[in-house]
């Protein structure tokens, strides 16, 4: 080479395989052999071990030692997915290894190992390494997003999970404290790109509310657990005087808020919205519905989620549904007139079902002056066909419901 060159490149060395060792030696016009470096410089040989149960790469690189004032440090540039490099780590002049995570299961990445002299501007560049991650993901981004009672004693949870994970299995399971749960269903991993839905057909939703849960077992044999969703069981009363009274418990999704509760009623025509109450209110009461009506009621939980990954969404949780009877009773006027407006006296009826019925009607010295079985006949204030005298009746009704509960209602009723 002639006296100005200064580089040198090795087409045919193998720097990926092992350090490349060089030196320099100076030599006359007349072919004479000055000094001889004779501490040749070696290249950095970085190295790469993918561990794919921790998901992670141990890199070891081999030092660069014969600079006069020595390294200063090492730094770690990696690409990934075609991105240029960046600086991913600066390290001391002893550290040789380390171990790199936090990358996805088929990522490409490329890393290289760059060497600083002390107090100097001289850098030494290892191979680059270039790899496609082959790791197990974990099931991470595991989330239930929404448990929902859909019919009776049919719970619907759905959940998501990082669509790369890599993964054998999934079980879901159910509480009724949140500490003890059952394992329902083991399966396997269903289209992890969308939202996917289990159906609980066991519960018992009007009895019990339930936390939901899901573990996953991946191709490392490691678990991870799902986040919590519970179902609201809606509970209530009739009360004697119409009024209705219904409650239930918090909707609880984790990483979840209640923004309000949704009330829907059917009075026989199909359910219909009532009215929207907010998030600390979880109960709800209302009268002057007619007599005859039998209520059913569902609530709905709206929640803002926002999960850990970034994810933010709004989910609909619906409660099981009840219907309100109204206790077994017999209701009686206290007054009619049988050549009037309302001149027929007829209890009115508030029971589910009539297996047997009685109603006798007795005039001031207790004799029987009317008697039915029928509960739709009345009294029309006659006794053998002739109206009666004003005054004071005394009234008996026996009924046995469905079931089997006997009601009966004594009075009086004034003829007027």
């Amino acid at each position: 080479y002639g006296a100005g060159v200064t580089t040198y490149v090795d087409a045919a060395s193998t720097p990926s395989l092992d350090t490349m060792s060089y030196t320099l030696a100076a030599i006359d016009s007349c072919i004479n052999t000055g000094l001889i470096n004779e501490s040749p410089q070696h290249t950095i040989l970085l190295e790469d071990t993918v561990i794919r149960c921790s998901q992670s790469i141990i890199l070891n690189w081999s030092s660069y030692d014969r600079w006069q004032k020595g390294v200063e440090k090492y730094d770690l540039f990696i690409s990934v997915n075609g991105a240029p490099p960046v600086l991913y780590q600066t390290y001391t002049v002893n550290t040789l290894r380390d171990t790199i995570s936090g990358f996805n299961d088929g990522d490409e990445l490329c890393m290289t190992i760059v060497a600083k002299e002390k107090n100097s501007a001289f850098l030494s560049t290892s191979n680059e390494v270039c790899v496609t991650l082959n790791v197990v993901q974990a099931a991470n981004d595991l989330y239930v997003r929404g448990v929902s009672v859909v019919a009776a004693n049919t719970v619907e949870v759905k959940y998501s999970v990082d669509p790369l994970a890599d993964l054998k299995t999934f079980t879901i399971e159910r509480s009724v404290d949140s500490i003890s749960f059952t394992a329902l269903a083991t399966f396997s991993p269903p289209d992890l790109s969308v939202v996917n839905v289990f159906l609980d057909t066991t519960a018992q939703t009007s009895q019990s509310s339930y936390y939901y849960r899901l573990i996953t077992l991946d191709s490392c044999n490691v678990h991870d657990t799902s986040s919590l969703g519970r179902t609201m069981l809606l509970q209530g009363y009739a009360f004697s005087d119409l009024t209705y009274y219904i409650s239930w418990n918090p909707s609880q999704m984790d990483y979840g808020k209640v923004i309000n509760y949704e009330i829907y009623r059917d009075d026989g025509n199909g359910f219909n919205f009532l009215t929207s109450l907010n998030a600390a209110t979880l109960n709800y009461e209302e009268g002057n519905l007619t007599e005859t009506a039998t209520p059913c009621y569902y609530v709905v939980a709206v929640d803002s989620m926002i999960f850990p990954n970034g994810v933010k969404d709004t989910i609909h949780s619906r409660s099981n549904e009840i219907c309100l009877n109204q206790p077994s009773q017999i209701y009686m006027p206290n007054a009619f007139a049988p050549l009037g407006k309302n001149n027929v006296f007829t209890p009115i009826l508030n029971v589910e079902g009539v297996k047997s019925f009685s109603f006798l009607i007795f005039n001031r010295w207790g004799e029987q002056i009317f008697f039915s079985e029928n509960p739709s006949q009345g009294w029309d204030g006659k006794f053998k066909g002739v109206y009666v005298q004003q005054g004071a009746y005394a009234y008996v009704v026996d009924v046995i419901d469905d079931s089997g509960k006997h009601i009966q209602a004594k009075g009086t009723v004034m003829v007027i």
